[in-house]
């Protein structure tokens, strides 16, 4: 008893002691803002008289030191200085690998000392570098509370300069990683994530390989630099060992660093120059740029933030830039095109509400009390697709409008696509502009979203890979580009969430592919990524197939939408998963050196929605013709009149209708934007969480084909209200209770006077997660910077979760359901889990799949198995006998699903 007295006496005394601490960093930072004492000269960062109290007492001002010239004169690695400099002016944060001949300490003394001689990039001239005592720093510490607790305060002060601050960490490891706590590695790397701080880090090779380089996104974070001896002990760690550490250098690139049909492309050709897109850990790095130049490489754009250029250069150069550390992946530009398919049938509604409002559970969330205003406002929503008739009288909330084509028609939609899409998200609500003709019954999922247009397909609806990165990368840019440290895109127009009606082949597996990379790094930047699943559920003869989930959906931070078909039924009950929609799972792979092709086979879509026929804004140009101004259709329109769905004198207030994917990918954006508006803390795998948490299954579809179910807006803003919003995510313990109250939300829904059960389980890469803990406690998952699979592992054939990310009460599934219609996991068994688990794993003899099939007996699950339902499994890109290329999303999805699922006339 006296024991734990003192102990509670201790506990008080550091408490008040952190109190005082903060207190005191405020006050000084307030006072000294008043007076205007803190410089702005640039040049001059140690005559800055911000004052940093708690970095004072732990740390020591080098550029101060610097400037009083008290720091001696060493001999260090020039090269490693260049390197820092250049990598603290861009978006990543330096870490030097020590040896006996190489000191960090002397590194950021030579930095400093560069910053106060003016010497650095105009970024860096007003920063302040500070170095990390790290024995004083822990002194007097006993509990790993207390370590976190110290973290916090220090990294408080250091934020507070507005991005002044650089921190040199010797033993990096000790903040930061697998090594350090938890929390307070958790508050460091939201700090970095946040570019609140910038940090020069030092540590060992063995030492980042064991504690800090299996973290993918602290990976991400950190940019190593290494001189010949470093180097020399990183090439010694054997292949066993970085596989027991988790090390991987490369950034999480796996497999040959040439994509497949590239490959195949040198194979053919080496005289031509052809058009790729090349990524790499610093794309500014000189020894890089050199080596493009002595290839004759043509850059042909940069993309800053997501470490990528866009490359014209000759095929017979492409070996030996994969063979240079330098690069990471290279790949064909491909083709970007729209994945719609095209209607006849009109899609209606019912009086006063829209059909799709109706059977998606908007109308009735709007109904219920308190959430009538939930219509997406002040939440931005980037639309990257062929451009926007915004003259037309549905459209009123485009916050902005940017042309990534050069084709210099600017933003406007001469293809139709994008207007479309558009529509269905933010058809604003106000019949008396719309003529007071019904216009309102199409009112899209979000009317009140700031709308953010940017154009990447042409009039014709295609783009490249290398235009939708450069959409991509402008989210994050800062607005200004002479401040690279300033305020960015995405935060200037509250971009919270992405829509991705469109893709491309998807055949590098989802750790190489360029713009799976760029989406998971929106992703980690806190925005919600939302993208079509393809048009490609069967082929020409009308066979059902499986695995033509396109890029970047194949990537697992994306929300996959594939799409059903309501039957213009407000009522559920009938719905069916529309035949064209595309079913994972992924088939994009890596090669490895013996040409064994290893397949992601994640399980995809993630949920679906309505794609059937549905009704939108239709694009039309007004244009001088021989001297007189005409109505021009748009390109879909011109060549398929049938899709003129509700005329009116006013060319601003006519309406079209579309199928596919591409219509039910805006249904699901939308309603991300209504949970974002409900509860502006949630996370991107908050919002993917509860998207799927709330989902209807749908009976007789298995999760290859839904996903866990279809959109219920209703279930989904329910439980978003009830997610606390006192927490920071960052920092959150495993179990903790997530919701406001201790009572679960009642897990049914009515629509149309029809009550189904959601699914009350998420997906998790080759499996399902179920449990109400799901919802009422926090999951290491729901974080960011992870996916919803991460730490789901096969343990003595069993999938297990290593038990940091899935706390107690979540039960991991082991197989691939057929639904009954009811929960996430019951029904009937169409494939194990284990089979998709491992890129490819051996099926045994006597697997039985489904109605009796035998799926791959005894061989690897590859290209053409037949699976239990009849459907066939193939990938992306592959040729089948007739001669089409399943890949070509152009041919297969236009021409054999040319008008949409059969489906009543709606009035």
């Amino acid at each position: 008893m006296v024991r734990r007295k003192k102990t509670r006496g201790l506990a008080w005394l550091m408490v008040l002691t952190l109190v005082v601490a903060m207190l005191a960093s405020f006050l000084p930072m307030s006072l000294a803002g008043a007076s205007g004492e803190k410089s702005s000269s640039k040049g001059t960062p140690a005559g800055s008289k911000a004052s940093y109290p708690v970095l004072s007492r732990y740390a020591t001002d080098l550029t101060e030191l610097a400037q009083q010239r008290k720091l001696k004169a060493t001999a260090v690695n020039s090269a490693s200085v260049e390197q820092a400099i250049e990598i603290l002016s861009g978006t990543r944060h330096p870490v030097l690998l020590e040896n006996p001949h190489t000191s960090g300490r002397e590194i950021a003394e030579a930095v400093a000392k560069r910053i106060v001689a003016g010497k650095v990039p105009t970024a860096l001239l007003s920063k302040r570098l500070f170095s990390i005592n790290v024995d004083e720093f822990f002194a007097g510490l006993k509990t790993s509370d207390e370590v976190d607790a110290r973290l916090k305060t220090l990294l408080d002060d250091a934020s507070s300069g507005d991005g002044e601050v650089i921190l040199f960490l010797d033993q990096l490891y000790q903040f930061v990683g697998a090594r350090a706590s938890q929390f307070g590695s958790g508050y460091l790397k939201s700090a970095l994530d946040r570019r609140d701080v910038r940090v020069i880090g030092a540590t060992t090779v063995s030492a980042y390989g064991e504690y800090i380089a299996r973290d993918a996104s602290l990976r991400r974070l950190f940019k190593l630099i290494l001189d010949n001896d470093s180097a020399e002990d990183l090439a010694e760690l054997d292949d066993e060992s970085k596989s027991a550490s988790g090390v991987n250098f490369d950034g999480g690139f796996e497999g040959d660093k040439v994509s497949p049909d590239l490959r195949e492309l040198i194979q053919k050709s080496s005289s031509e120059r052809v058009k790729v897109i090349l990524q790499a850990e610093n794309i500014s790095d000189r020894k890089l740029r050199d080596l493009l130049k002595r290839h004759h490489v043509e850059i042909n754009d940069r993309f800053q933030e997501l470490g990528s250029l866009a490359l014209e250069l000759p095929v017979n150069a492409i070996e030996e830039l994969a063979a240079s550390n330098l690069t990471s992946y290279i790949s064909l530009d491909r083709d970007v095109r729209t994945l719609q398919l095209l209607g006849i049938d009109l899609l209606g509604a019912d009086s006063g509400v829209g059909h799709v409002e109706n059977t998606t559970g908007a109308a009735v969330m709007r109904a219920q009390s308190g959430n009538s205003s939930i219509d997406g406002s002040k939440i931005g929503i980037a639309v990257i697709d062929s451009g926007l008739f915004r003259d037309h009288d549905v459209m009123d909330k485009i916050a902005y409008e940017k042309d990534f084509t050069g084709d210099g028609r600017g933003t406007v939609d001469k293809y139709g696509h994008g207007t479309h899409v558009t529509g269905l998200i933010a058809t604003k609500n106000d019949s008396q502009v719309l003529g007071n003709d019904g216009y309102t019954k199409y009112r899209g999922i979000a009317p009140s979203a700031e709308i953010i247009n940017l154009r990447i397909l042409n009039s014709v609806g295609t783009g490249s890979v290398s235009t939708l990165i450069k959409a991509l990368n402008w989210i994050l840019e800062p607005v200004s580009p002479s401040n690279p440290s300033g305020e960015k895109n995405n935060k200037k127009y509250n971009i919270r969430v992405v829509n991705l009606s469109l893709g491309t082949l998807a055949i590098d597996s989802y750790k190489n592919d360029p713009l799976c990379r760029a989406a998971r790094r929106l992703v980690d930047a806190g925005i919600v990524v939302v993208a079509a699943a393809g048009n490609n559920g069967k082929d020409n003869a009308g066979h059902k197939l499986c695995g033509h989930i396109h890029s970047p959906v194949n990537e697992p931070s994306v929300i996959t939408v594939g799409a059903t078909n309501t039957y213009g039924t407000d009522g559920r009950a009938d719905d069916t998963i529309a035949t064209y929609s595309s079913r994972g799972p992924t088939r994009s792979y890596t090669t490895e050196a013996n040409g064994f092709k290893r397949f992601d086979n994640l399980i995809k879509p993630d949920l679906v929605a309505p794609g059937n026929k549905l009704i939108a804004a239709e694009a039309l140009t007004k244009e001088r013709i021989n001297g007189h101004d005409q109505i021009v259709p748009n390109y879909l329109l011109a060549h398929n009149p049938e899709l003129h769905a509700i005329d009116n004198s006013d060319y601003k207030k006519r309406l079209m209708r579309l199928s596919g994917t591409s219509m039910a990918a805006p249904i699901v954006s939308g309603a991300a934007a209504l949970l974002l508006q409900a509860n502006p803390k949630l996370t991107p795998n908050m919002v993917k969480m509860i998207l799927m948490y709330t989902a209807q299954p749908i009976r007789g579809a298995n999760m290859l084909e839904q996903g866990t179910g279809q959109l219920n807006i209703e279930g989904a803003v329910r439980v978003a209200k009830q997610v606390r919003t006192d927490l920071n995510w960052a920092t959150t313990p495993l179990g903790t209770r997530m919701l406001k109250t201790t009572t679960l939300p009642t897990p049914k829904t009515t629509i149309a006077s029809q009550q189904f059960t959601w699914a009350q389980g998420i997906l998790v890469n080759y499996t399902y997660a179920t449990g109400t803990n799901l919802i009422m406690k926090y999951q290491k998952i729901y974080g960011v910077g992870v996916v919803l699979g991460d730490g789901v592992v096969l343990g003595d054939g069993i999938l297990i979760s290593e038990g940091v990310v899935l706390g107690d009460g979540v039960v991991l599934g082991d197989g691939i359901m057929v639904s009954d219609g009811v929960v996430l996991g019951d029904g009937t068994l169409f494939l194990p889990a284990h089979a998709l688990f491992g890129d490819g794993v051996v099926l045994g003899d006597g697997v039985v799949l489904g109605d009796g099939i035998l799926i791959s007996d005894g061989v690897v699950l590859g290209d053409g198995v037949v699976l239990g339902d009849g459907g066939r499994l193939t990938s992306d890109g592959v040729v089948l006998g007739d001669g089409v290329v399943l890949g070509d999303i152009t041919v297969a999805a236009m021409s054999v699903l040319a008008h949409g699922d059969p489906g009543p006339a709606m009035q």
